[in-house]
């Protein structure tokens, strides 16, 4: 099972190569999506290929409710958890 650092690596090469204008090594997992410049489109495609990489799913309203890096990751790790 991947560890919640692992996951936020990925969540951030996902998002890197999904919005490279973004032009960061690192996001920051306490600031709103919105503030780091991705879009609602952007973040249904990183959430896409994350869910995918993971084999996880996760109801679309689940996703929308994580509003930072941070609680997209901690998302995906109760989903994984769960999962087993």
């Amino acid at each position: 099972m991947p560890t919640r650092e692992e996951i936020l690596d990925r969540l951030t090469k996902i998002t890197l190569e999904t919005v490279p204008e973004l032009g960061k090594t690192r996001l920051d997992p306490d600031r709103p999506s919105a503030e780091l410049g991705i879009s609602s489109v952007n973040l249904a495609a990183i959430m896409t290929k994350l869910t995918a990489e993971l084999g996880v799913k996760v109801p679309a309203s689940e996703m929308l409710d994580a509003v930072t890096p941070g609680e997209l990751v901690d998302l995906m790790v109760r989903k994984v958890a769960e999962k087993g």
